[in-house]
């Protein structure tokens, strides 16, 4: 039973609000059949209520406002969203029913938490929510049910027309874990012994003539691309020029599976290429990442690429249309870069392109999909296995 306050909100006459209706009715009825003064008295006091319950109702006009102390949270940690409620009359609120969900865009809402609770007059009431974004992307902490009711309990009003203006939403943005390998640091200790190096030689920006093998956890740029080829074994030189350098990540973004099979596939691909924007930026090494020609220059940069990778799509023919873009540039990146979770057989094609015309080609990938890059891998290309570990 209900009946329409607003355009934007209803009232409801709760069941106990229709027996006290209906005992007025009644009060008159007898009275007026039997003459007694008791029953108009019982009428007069039913009909009392019902007014006082109805205009604490009216009144009702709670502020809410939802905050977060910033709206960028790590998926799967654990973050505080706060609601707001003031009252700003001089009169108590009675009861407020609040019920807040948690939305990931394109996904069915869930319930975050459940409040009861009442204002006194001018007071401010803050409560604290937990929230914990499993995924990365952008997700909407709302208010799509919120009543109020008078202290008896007679009538309830809901929604906008409680606030005379649109609920309370809070967007979040839900970031990859930066994962860092456990070879941290071995590349510290390499990037000691390059500057040693430097130091014995008085001067910088030149390279080697000795390439070594290639050490995990040493600078995936100091990769030497020639004698890696030649032997199909990862060498590595000890020094390399880093002025004019430029190269790029593409992450492979062709979606896999379904529901939440998909989702963590993305995050597990989107964080493998943060944790190695992380050891390139740390580095100050300049790269590109791809799709979006997004030019990152140095640590600084480390906020961006996380947000880009939070919000990246993923569709079955951006990949393509990236390497095709390569191929036909005037320059051809010094090197590439591929973070990947699935076979790389649809690629070859394009990738023997760009390999044949003297661009390298490195895979990256976690442990858990090294064997699914591998298979019907017929073109050498060196494959980086990034051991990653949650920063948490």
């Amino acid at each position: 039973m209900k009946r329409s306050a607003s355009k934007e909100g209803r009232l409801y006459v709760k069941k106990r609000g229709w027996l006290v209706l209906g005992s007025t009715i009644g009060f008159t009825l007898f009275g007026l059949a039997f003459g007694l003064a008791e029953y108009f008295i019982g009428a007069t006091i039913c009909a009392l209520l019902l007014l006082a319950a109805a205009l604490q109702t009216a009144g009702q006009r709670p502020q809410l406002k939802l905050e977060a102390a910033s709206n960028r949270f790590i998926r799967g940690q654990m973050r505080i969203v706060l609601l707001k409620a003031y009252n700003p009359r001089s009169w108590p609120l009675f009861p407020l029913r609040l019920r807040l969900f948690l939305q990931r865009e394109g996904a069915e809402p869930t319930e975050l938490a459940f409040f009861f609770f009442a204002l006194k007059p001018k007071e401010e009431k803050t409560l604290e929510i937990d929230v914990i974004c499993p995924h990365r992307g952008e997700y909407t902490v709302f208010l799509p049910q919120f009543s109020a009711e008078d202290i008896f309990g007679f009538f309830s009003l809901t929604d906008q027309a409680l606030l005379g203006r649109a609920l309370p939403v809070q967007k979040l943005l839900s970031l990859p874990q930066l994962v860092l390998n456990q070879v941290i640091e071995e590349e510290s200790s390499l990037r000691e012994e390059e500057e040693s190096w430097q130091a014995l030689k008085g001067h910088q920006g030149q390279l080697t003539a000795d390439p070594r093998s290639y050490q995990q956890g040493a600078a995936l740029r100091a990769i030497h691309w020639k004698k890696s080829a030649s032997r199909r074994e990862l060498f590595s030189r000890l020094r390399e020029h880093t002025t004019d350098y430029s190269c790029c990540l593409l992450l492979d973004n062709r979606p896999a599976g379904e529901g939440e099979e998909a989702l963590d596939y993305e995050d597990r691909l989107c964080e493998v290429a943060l944790s190695f924007l992380f050891t390139q930026l740390t580095n100050n090494w300049p790269i590109t990442l791809l799709p979006g020609a997004t030019s990152l220059l140095t640590a600084q940069n480390m906020g961006s690429a996380t947000e880009l990778l939070a919000i990246m799509p993923f569709d079955n023919n951006t990949v393509f249309g990236e390497l095709r873009n390569l191929l036909e540039a005037p320059h051809l990146p010094a090197g590439l870069y591929i973070a990947l979770a699935q076979p790389v057989t649809p690629l070859l094609p394009l990738l023997e392109q760009l390999v044949g015309r003297g661009c390298p080609v490195v895979l990256l990938t976690s442990s858990a999909d090294i064997k699914t890059v591998e298979n019907g891998l017929k073109l050498f290309l060196p494959i980086i296995n990034i051991e990653t570990t949650s920063n948490a």
